[in-house]
């Protein structure tokens, strides 16, 4: 199922806040030891509707193998995270045919000179659909890889003033949409003002120069904003205001940035909005696929507008969580790159509903209910509802075994189609 994914307080993605499968990783810097793992599971689905379409329906079946490996680890001034999925599908059918895909993270950050230049490669590979208009199946899938390398030096003239100076490079590798292909060049200088001990205001000012190497067209960018952030008691929230100008066109801006978490007892609150100028290959560097304002075929520059919420309530202290996220995503295309006569906008918005129940210690329960509504190019909208049960039983400490049931319906009126397929699984999986 598609999962809901947060996004960076910054012009590049942040792997400690990548929501990949469901899994949210926690900041590096509390996780205090090393630890990792291996995993090997298999996965046995059944499917009353395996092609999802609503006409010349099929009934099928797959088998998933997943091979992952993670590695998680923090030192005085070295920070590792690595995940890893290799996955195998053998379909007994002939709608489509046996793939195989590998998808995940990596990064490793240093520290020198007591913290004061840091420098860091991260890797991101995830799957994304080709035509959100289309089914959620393997074959409307495509791979997305973003590799980084990035140099950031602190120069601090008094205990509260300094500057920050960066320089990252990037490069984006589309397996499908190779239009989509980009490098990108940033070099980033700042200047913060520490306030107290917790809060910070700082001054930003980023220079962008992006090419895309199969039509060897590009375009260069500059940002500014004032940032002000602060440590909470049991939380922290970041607010910021900019500006964004495409160099040598009319294409420019105020850009904003609001992010806010706060844990209580057995309650945590987290809310994010974001307006920035982008292109259609990098996005936000995210898992969150385009909401179909996107023609794969040319590069475009975007307008994103993003509001999320979440709220998470734990009920006794052992387990027992239920999250919901609420969000609401604009994309405003302009469809030639650099001219400003040429636009498109789209929208796209959902809920979820995550239930986590664990009966003793060996047994856990987790409900999904998910709604979304997604603009397409053509003006229309795919109203897309889940339901999804997932029970699971430790054997073993190293063995568990899953038995899941999900539901999915789609409907996009225009187009006068409307399906829905119930999917039974079963999986074991050995982690090490």
């Amino acid at each position: 199922m598609p999962q809901f994914n947060a996004w960076a307080n910054s012009d590049s993605f942040s792997l400690a806040s990548y929501d990949l499968d469901g899994f949210r990783l926690d900041d590096l810097d509390a996780i205090a030891d090393t630890r990792g793992y291996i995993a090997l599971s298999s996965r046995y689905e059944y499917s009353d509707n395996i092609n999802q379409q609503s006409q010349n329906q099929l009934r099928g079946s797959d088998q998933q193998s997943t091979l992952n490996l993670a590695y998680f680890a923090t030192r005085p001034s070295t920070n590792i995270a690595l995940n890893y999925s290799l996955n195998d599908y053998h379909y007994y059918h002939n709608y489509q045919v046996d793939t195989r895909n590998w998808s995940g993270y990596a990064s490793l950050n240093q520290q020198f000179f007591a913290n004061k230049l840091n420098l860091g490669i991260n890797h991101l590979r995830y799957r994304y659909l080709l035509n959100e208009g289309g089914n959620n199946l393997q074959i409307n899938q495509g791979d997305k890889d973003t590799l980084s390398l990035i140099s950031n030096l602190q120069i601090p003239y008094t205990i509260r003033v300094g500057m920050d100076l960066g320089y990252r490079f990037e490069d984006l590798d589309y397996s499908v949409d190779a239009q989509q292909d980009s490098e990108r060049h940033t070099t980033d200088l700042g200047w913060y003002y520490q306030l107290n001990k917790k809060s910070q205001i700082q001054l930003n000012s980023t220079f962008h120069q992006v090419s895309f190497p199969l039509s060897g067209r590009g375009y260069d960018q500059i940002n500014a904003d004032l940032q002000v952030s602060s440590q909470l008691l049991q939380g922290s929230y970041l607010a910021s205001i900019g500006y964004s100008h495409v160099l040598h066109s009319e294409e420019d801006g105020f850009t904003f940035a609001f992010d806010y978490n706060y844990k209580f007892t057995r309650q945590a609150i987290s809310a994010s909005a974001k307006r920035a100028l982008t292109d259609s290959s990098y996005g936000l560097a995210l898992g969150n696929s385009s909401t179909g304002a996107v023609n794969t075929k040319v590069a475009q520059l975007l307008w994103i507008d993003y509001v999320e919420l979440v709220h998470q309530y734990n009920f006794n202290g052992r387990g027992f969580n239920n999250r919901i996220n609420v969000f609401f995503e604009s994309e405003t295309a302009n469809l030639t790159l650099l001219q400003n006569n040429d636009k498109d906008t789209t929208q796209k918005y959902g809920i979820a509903n995550y239930i986590t129940l664990p009966i003793g210690k060996r047994f856990t329960t987790n409900l999904i209910l998910q709604y979304q509504n997604i603009g397409l190019q053509d003006g229309d909208h795919k109203h897309q509802f889940e339901l999804g049960l997932n029970n699971t039983y430790l054997l073993h400490k190293f063995i568990s075994i899953s038995c899941a049931a999900n539901y999915l319906n789609v409907d996009i009126k225009q187009r006068n189609e409307q399906y829905d397929e119930w999917r039974y699984s079963t999986e074991i999986t050995l982690k090490y």
